[in-house]
């Protein structure tokens, strides 16, 4: 289980470590936000939930310990002595007949009944588990799509606010060659529409973060402001193994079915109980005295279920057929595992080449806008045309942000995905 102080102290050893207060890591939020959502606490629920029910389990087939009493009156009883000649003396019967005591009984055998119920409540607690587990890697799949879209939000930011400055500058490189004669008023405007345009993407930038921040900050629980920094995680964090605990999940249906087929057998076997009973009153078939008396009973009770073998032939048969549709429920899972690794494997690699396509252009409209931006100073081409190659260049910078995280983030749900069993 997860430490959110660990978590805590590795973000203070960051914050350290870079100078900067606060910095997170991914991992810091996964678990920061697992804590908020109640992590512990529901797996510490879900343990006491397992004793409880064991408890439960194991209760009938402990010694039974219960009272009991009655009372009744006849209005009318035979007269025994009239019927017989025997040579003692025989009392009717009481009208008034009473009697209270107590009863304790114990199962001796039941066919291994016990053993399976608890095998039962530990597969059920362990499907319960994987309930959770699938619910907090639907968590960590959230956090990091909003983790990585803060951080393409900055370099977006970044970016583009280069791009401002470059164009502050040209505008007033413009100007002032404007008023020596040397550039169009077509060039100082445009270069202003372009600065508003950028001004315009920031603001938007800036409001996009905002929302993020407070997203990220309601998941993991943390005051997380427009101050902090993340840390990009590596491509080796996201290289773990397919985590996914569906076919698990198969595994312990399949488990269950299995013990629910011994549980149906071991009801169809003999059951053996001891019991006795101690208590005093009137008791109805004393015939030789008329004063209540104390007394006992105990037995071995042995319950033979003779057309219990008929109700498990018919479970056996339903939960037979249920394990079979486990079966094709898994084949038919494993083939939606390989299809989803296919797939994201193809996403990464589609992602890697889009990265790569956009370093060649990166370094192509680099070259080009050195290129204008000399002859722009001479004069000898519009400053429309710089701008326009300016424009390409960063659109080029961000589109090589976002797919080089949009790669992490398939290399993250690689690693991290889960497929719904219905």
């Amino acid at each position: 289980m997860r430490s959110f102080f660990l978590t805590s102290v590795l973000m203070l050893w960051c914050g350290a470590l870079y100078g900067q207060s606060p910095v997170y890591t991914l991992q810091a939020c996964r678990d920061s936000a697992n804590s908020n959502a109640g992590e512990g606490r529901l797996y510490e629920i879900l343990s006491d939930d397992l004793s409880e029910n064991n408890l439960l389990t194991n209760r009938p087939f402990l010694p039974t310990l219960s009272g009991y009493a009655s009372a009744s009156y006849q209005s009318d009883t035979p007269n025994l002595a009239n019927m017989t000649d025997f040579p003692f003396d025989l009392y009717s019967p009481s009208k008034l007949q009473y009697h209270s005591g107590l009863m304790l009984s114990q199962i001796i055998y039941s066919g291994g009944k016990k053993k399976l119920l608890s095998e039962l409540n530990g597969v059920e607690n362990e499907i319960e588990k994987l309930d959770l587990e699938s619910y907090f890697i639907e968590l960590d799949n959230k956090v990091d799509e909003v983790y990585l879209g803060i951080i393409l939000n900055q370099k977006q930011s970044d970016i583009v606010q280069k791009q401002l400055e470059t164009l502050q500058i040209k505008l007033k490189d413009a100007k002032n060659a404007f008023e020596e004669g040397h550039v169009y008023k077509n060039d100082i405007l445009s270069a202003e529409a372009g600065i508003l345009t950028v001004e315009s993407k920031l603001a938007a930038y800036a409001s996009e973060r905002e929302s993020l921040l407070k997203a990220l900050s309601e998941l993991t629980g943390m005051e997380i402001d427009d101050n902090a920094t993340l840390l990009i995680p590596t491509e080796a964090y996201a290289e773990g193994e397919v985590n996914d605990p569906a076919l698990k999940l198969i595994d312990l249906e399949s488990s269950r079915l299995s013990l629910n087929k011994r549980i149906a057998r071991s009801d169809a076997l003999p059951n053996v109980s001891a019991f006795g009973t101690f208590g005093y009153g009137q008791w109805p078939l004393n015939m030789f005295r008329r004063t209540p008396d104390a007394y006992g009973i105990v037995g071995v009770s042995v319950v033979i279920p003779i057309s219990g073998w008929q109700d498990y032939k018919y479970q056996s048969a339903l939960l037979d057929n249920a394990d079979e549709k486990l079966r094709f429920r898994r084949e038919a899972l494993e083939k939606q595992q390989a299809a989803e690794r296919l797939r994201l494997e193809g996403e990464i690699a589609k992602y890697d080449d889009l990265v790569s396509s956009c370093d060649r252009i990166i370094d192509k409209y680099t070259e080009l806008c050195d290129e204008l931006q000399s002859l722009s100073d001479q004069g000898m081409v519009s400053m429309s045309d710089y701008f326009t190659a300016l424009e390409t260049l960063s659109s080029a910078k961000i589109d090589k942000e976002l797919y080089t995280l949009l790669k992490l983030q398939k290399q993250l749900q690689r690693s991290n995905h889960i497929i719904k069993v219905q």
